[in-house]
């Protein structure tokens, strides 16, 4: 039994969703992404400390977490509750051998996606210039006006 709250947060199109799942016993956070977006699904699971990517590529599906904290029993019920939920094709609620090298299904231990992209370092580093020059051009005028009205 799945009991949902959503919070609108602040990009139009991205959803909170706050989920209660029987096996994790606490709350999963789903942050569930617009139609740009469609075939990622991230999710946080706070008892674990782990976020997780779900990524649907049609004839595969790749899971991606940010800690091994996942027991397999813990992997095959998330599985199948994403694929009951609709995140993933319902051909997975049946899914049971995670181990095969032939499965349609990855689970990896990676938290590399989690890098922020090129384009907003640059734009953080294009900030943090800015806010440096003007806090040197501010403490220039301060000392400047301190000397010319010390006389």
């Amino acid at each position: 039994m799945i009991n949902e709250c959503r919070l609108p947060i602040a990009r139009p199109g991205v959803l909170l969703v706050q989920r209660s799942v029987g096996f994790l016993e606490k709350r999963m956070k789903t942050r569930i992404s617009g139609s740009d977006d469609e075939h990622q699904h991230m999710f946080y699971f706070a008892n674990l400390d782990t976020l997780v990517l779900v990524e649907n590529l049609g004839d595969k599906v790749v899971i991606r977490a940010t800690r091994d904290s996942f027991t397999e029993r813990h992997k095959m019920l998330f599985i199948h509750e994403l694929a009951a939920e609709g995140f993933i094709p319902n051909s997975y609620q049946f899914f049971s051998d995670l181990g095969s090298p032939l499965a349609p299904l990855d689970w990896l231990v990676d938290a590399t996606w989690l890098r922020p992209s090129p384009g907003a370092m640059a734009r953080a580093r294009k900030l943090m210039i800015g806010l440096l020059i003007s806090a040197a051009i501010l403490w220039g005028g301060s000392i400047g006006a301190l000397f010319l009205f010390s006389r």
